[in-house]
């Protein structure tokens, strides 16, 4: 009962501190809200409009989104996060539209880094939190229908989520969704997306290796220059088998078992010497 009344406590100030400087019984015109998958929370890119009807802090503020409302008991609400909360990196990188948080955490989960830093902002503090974040997690479906009930910011003489949440006809909540996954797909797959977001962080850690006294870069990094780091490669010769399967490591059309299999891969290497 202590926790619950602790967490009322903390979403009543964050709901007059979101609701002050709205006027009564307005809609503010804001950009359109993102359901993100990897927070399960409701969220909004910052720009002057948001930071004007939320009373957001511009030192706090000027890159990332802030969370309008958090599914009960999803990702977000378990983390502690809560609405009013401002996200504004995720492994150490800044981003500038919704989905590219979704993005940044799909990406490093599909390649085997579970453990997010993510870090937000609230009441002028930094906070830094990493939670595992697992590929059933970022696959579990969203019950669309529900997010007009999550606990968010509302009071009875200002800022409505309810009313906000209803401005949007169903469709746009619904398809919005939907289409998400697909832009998410691309982004893993883009080496557009890897060059501006992966690249400089070779272990993920969320600290570019020029400042990362932990990382060691190694003479050939990507060995089929296909523009995905090795340790990330599911397919480090590029012959379109995943390494799991892949019984020609170095690509020489032998098996690595097969006596005419002679240059290139480690064992032969060795026997030659």
């Amino acid at each position: 009962m202590k926790d619950k009344r602790k967490l009322y406590s903390v979403a009543a100030f964050f709901s007059i501190a979101f609701s002050s400087s709205l006027n009564a019984g307005s809609l503010p015109q804001l950009p359109k809200p993102y359901i993100s998958r990897a927070l399960h929370a409701v969220v909004l890119p910052i720009d002057d409009s948001v930071r004007k009807a939320f009373n957001l802090n511009p030192k706090d503020s000027d890159h990332g989104v802030v969370i309008v409302s958090v599914e009960p008991n999803g990702f977000a609400a378990k983390q502690g996060l809560v609405p009013g909360d401002v996200v504004g990196r995720v492994h150490g990188k800044k981003f500038r539209t919704p989905i590219e948080l979704d993005e940044i955490i799909t990406y490093h989960v599909k390649h085997k880094h579970p453990h997010t830093l993510i870090s937000y902002h609230r009441a002028g503090k930094v906070y830094n939190i990493q939670p595992d974040i697992t590929l059933d997690l970022l696959n579990l479906a969203i019950d669309v229908a529900t997010v007009g009930s999550w606990s968010s910011w509302t009071t009875g003489y200002s800022f409505s989520y309810t009313e906000w949440y209803s401005s949007y006809p169903n469709t746009y909540w619904s398809e919005s969704y939907t289409s998400s996954a697909a832009i998410i797909y691309e982004a893993d797959h883009s080496k557009a997306f890897y060059d501006e977001y992966i690249e400089n962080d070779h272990d993920h850690d969320g600290i570019i290796d020029v400042e990362d006294t932990d990382y060691v870069e190694t003479a050939d990094d990507d060995i089929d220059d296909d523009g995905v780091l090795d340790n990330v490669d599911d397919d480090i010769d590029g012959d379109g088998i995943d390494n799991a399967q892949d019984n020609d490591d170095d690509g020489s059309g032998y098996a690595d078992d097969d006596p005419a299999d002679d240059s290139g891969d480690e064992s032969s290497v060795e026997e030659e010497q």
